[in-house]
């Protein structure tokens, strides 16, 4: 009975997590949407104005999609912060050594050499 009680709750929980996402990409959507309405109105220049809605209506998307995951995953690490702390502190250690890995490698000898391999001739 216990653990029918604990997988419910862990349910509920996750469900409200999702929810949650859900509502900051529309919430994000709908505060971007001043940008979608700008590339709707180009649509009438001939070959390249659905393009270029298209695309800005693609990278709105995009953008709300990942700031609506940054964010629930820094609320989400927060409250586990007091609920999780050795979880929640070795998450963002993960995360503080992605971020200064990254950076150690945008500025090493590296990174120009391979940038150059995908650049088009």
């Amino acid at each position: 009975m216990l653990q029918h009680a604990e997988r419910s709750n862990a349910f509920h929980t996750w469900a409200l997590r999702v929810l949650g996402v859900f509502l900051l990409c529309i919430a994000y959507t709908l505060m971007f949407s001043p940008v979608q309405y700008v590339g709707n109105l180009l649509i009438w220049i001939p070959l390249l104005g659905p393009l270029f809605s298209g695309v800005v209506n693609l990278g709105v998307g995009v953008a709300s999609v990942v700031l609506a995951l940054a964010v629930s995953c820094v609320a989400i690490g927060t409250a586990w912060l007091y609920y999780r702390p050795v979880v929640a502190c070795t998450l963002f250690a993960m995360v503080s050594l992605h971020t200064v890995l990254r950076q150690v490698y945008r500025t090493s000898a590296l990174a120009p050499g391979l940038s150059s391999l995908l650049e088009l001739p």
